[in-house]
């Protein structure tokens, strides 16, 4: 189970670090006192104490009409996951989704990093997003 997870783990990394490239925030002008404690930890890589813990619901069944693929689904994955999960994104060679057979065959790591905010690594979605590709995969991933 262990090789299982490491696909997923390079993946996550190759991702953010991309996205440490693109982003301008700038960093805590020195670290806090619990990141030099954990710096050499395996949980150097959880999130800050200060960001809010995020979850969203998954739906255990397709209780709502599903979401159009064409206008709800793929303008966020167009905005938020085509930049690592295309062409030659850092990530495309494990998940492409640039055929709806990518996005089919990832529906249980869709979920799994939608629901947990692991995914996308560069910012969080937003509830509305999360609650739409969630409840597109819980619907059967139409395309109409």
């Amino acid at each position: 189970m262990r090789h299982a997870a490491l696909p997923m783990a390079l993946v996550l990394a190759a991702c953010a670090s991309q996205a440490a490239v693109h982003t301008a925030a700038p960093g805590p002008a020195s670290p806090s006192p619990a990141a030099s404690q954990t710096a050499g930890s395996p949980s150097a890589a959880s999130p800050p104490a200060s960001l809010p813990v995020c979850r969203h619901p998954t739906p255990a069944s397709c209780d709502a009409p599903p979401p159009a693929y064409a206008r709800d689904v793929l303008p966020i994955l167009k905005k938020r996951c085509f930049g690592c999960h295309t062409g030659d994104g850092v990530a495309a060679d494990e998940h492409d989704f640039s055929r709806i057979e990518g996005l089919r065959g990832a529906r249980t790591e869709i979920v799994d990093e939608v629901s947990t905010c692991a995914m996308p690594p560069t910012a969080r979605l937003g509830d509305d997003e999360a609650n739409t590709l969630l409840g597109w995969v819980a619907c059967g991933q139409r395309t109409d």
